[in-house]
């Protein structure tokens, strides 16, 4: 089933798939901000999925410019290892939980879960 999730439907949809994922928990965000693990459920720090993947861009002018927090890198790598990577060419908001995905304008901060005006397709 096709869900469109717009403001915030999108947080609570986070929320709610990312207390229950048990295997599979996959991101891929073009801007990292600071907090942004607080957007997921806290329930994946004490018992994370058995797959986890984070991959975000990370670079000089990212990091300058705002768009990424190295300190949320390091807080996500403390946390979950070698789960976390960077590659400059990551431009795609999707979010796999398990059995779900979502593809959405929102990156993984505070701001586009909070006051923009995101949508995205569950």
């Amino acid at each position: 089933m096709n869900k469109f999730l717009s403001c915030a439907e999108l947080y609570n949809q986070v929320q709610q798939l990312s207390s229950r994922t048990k295997e599979i928990l996959w991101v891929s965000s073009s801007k990292l901000g600071a907090n942004a693990h607080k957007i997921f459920s806290q329930e994946i720090l004490k018992t994370p999925p058995s797959n986890i993947r984070f991959v975000f861009p990370l670079n000089d002018r990212k990091v300058e410019q705002g768009e990424i927090n190295p300190y949320e890198i390091q807080f996500l790598r403390e946390h979950f290892k070698d789960s976390v990577k960077t590659y400059d060419g990551v431009h795609s908001n999707i979010f796999v939980f398990d059995d779900a995905a979502l593809i959405t304008s929102a990156e993984l901060t505070e701001s586009s879960f909070g006051n923009s005006q995101e949508v995205g397709v569950l």
